[in-house]
């Protein structure tokens, strides 16, 4: 069946790109996430175009069997990837949140001579 081995074939590839981008968020390196998602998309699309195209042939147990236990293995890392996703939000936002703070902290400090009242006056006459 001509299908099916395209259905193994589309099913290894996803498990390489999620690999790919697993091991790009475990590093940090995020530049390509737009294109992943895209990629991501269009592989569903594809996916569940053979799935239909399968059930539609038929299939032996075994090679169901095969194909779960594949779709298992893209679950499984799909799961990774979150994870490894949600943990580079968490970095990004705490980095976001010490700059937020340091340019509160910089914004008090100032080059030019105040004009005007002073900004802090004694009670002391």
């Amino acid at each position: 069946m001509g299908q099916l081995q395209r259905l193994d074939g589309l099913i290894e590839d996803c498990k390489a790109r999620l690999q790919e981008q697993l091991s790009c968020l475990a590093t940090g390196k995020m530049s390509e996430l737009q294109q992943w998602q895209e990629a991501c998309y269009e592989m569903q699309a594809l996916l569940q175009e053979s799935f239909v195209l399968v059930d539609e042939q038929g299939a032996s147990r075994d090679e169901v069997d095969r194909i779960k236990s594949s779709l298992a293995d893209l679950v499984r890392l799909n799961k990774q990837l979150f994870g490894a996703a949600a943990t580079q939000r968490q970095i990004v936002s705490e980095r976001l949140s010490r700059m937020r703070k340091g340019r509160s902290a910089l914004g008090g400090y100032s080059c030019r001579p105040q004009t005007g009242k002073p900004r802090f006056v004694s009670s002391n006459g």
